[in-house]
């Protein structure tokens, strides 16, 4: 969930981040995060969005050993691409260092590809991929979790 503060007539904006995930794959079974901070519009227009954003929050981990963690979050490329009038090409990086120890960090990068099948109904469908490497994981798991998808939007 992310809400975004626009400022008028400018680039800046304030925004806010919410996102919990729930993975029987990992040492952890549900990971829950808060962020917030600020944003930059380099470029917006009907073909290309491009964005940044830098701020801080705290990310919990349930069923697993971490306690609570202070993290940083560097957006540094939000991408938005309307290929075609149907077609969008959406790219996105986040790294999050612990704030504590540097040493430790989340790195996620993300592609999906969307075909708008009905204009009138909002109708998509969306492929993707993405990947999420961690820093610091218990043995025996990897530092990468690589992720495909593929589904039916209904935009409204």
């Amino acid at each position: 969930l992310t809400h975004d503060w626009l400022l008028p007539t400018c680039p800046w904006f304030v925004y806010a981040i919410g996102r919990f995930d729930f993975d029987r794959f990992q040492e952890w079974e549900y990971r829950a995060s808060l962020f917030g901070g600020v944003g930059y519009t380099f470029t917006k227009n009907e073909q290309l969005e491009l964005i940044g954003r830098l701020g801080a929050g705290a990310t919990k981990e349930f069923g697993g050993e971490r306690e609570l963690r202070p993290e940083g979050l560097i957006g540094v490329a939000i991408l938005r691409w309307n290929l075609t009038d149907r077609q969008t090409l959406t790219a996105e990086t986040t790294f999050y260092p612990t704030l504590n120890d540097f040493s430790e960090y989340r790195h996620t990068a993300a592609l999906e590809w969307a075909l708008k099948l009905d204009q009138a109904t909002g109708l998509a469908v969306k492929l993707g991929i993405e990947n999420e490497y961690e820093s610091v994981v218990q043995a025996g798991n990897s530092k990468n979790d690589l992720r495909y998808y593929g589904g039916l939007e209904f935009a409204f």
